[in-house]
């Protein structure tokens, strides 16, 4: 292969493995967004049970505080069932990176090797013929 063809490749596999690096810096990041919901979840729960400790509240007394747990609660399934399913995808976009990642070195490593040989024989061809 020539290394202007390689050349062309390198760039192709380049952009693949950026693409697949966004790929899996958006899946992070929603990752992220869910786990810091979760924990405001957490937050919000635990402060809505201290207050209730405290506090003689109407909307307490009538039941409002069981209607707020069972959402909490239901929000925090949901939020995990989205999470448990982004931490698959992460997983699956993280084989996707490293399968590009090996197929850019590995074509660097075959631009490199191609590039010595044509020196090398380009130096053979001087030293033969002058």
């Amino acid at each position: 292969m020539t290394t202007g063809k390689l050349s062309q490749l390198n760039d192709v596999t380049d952009a693949v493995f950026l693409a697949e690096q966004a790929k899996l810096a958006r899946i992070t990041r929603r990752e992220a967004d869910l786990r810091h919901q979760l924990d405001t979840l957490l937050h919000d729960r635990s402060a809505v049970a201290h207050s209730a400790r405290s506090a003689d509240d109407a909307a307490l007394a009538a039941g409002a505080d069981v209607r707020w747990h069972q959402w909490i609660a239901t929000r925090q399934t949901r939020l995990n069932a989205e999470l448990l399913q982004v931490i698959a995808l992460k997983g699956h976009q993280m084989d996707r990176v490293r399968k590009a990642h090996g197929r850019t070195e590995a074509l660097r490593q075959l631009t490199l090797r191609t590039k010595a040989k044509d020196l090398h024989r380009k130096a053979a061809r001087q030293e033969r013929d002058g």
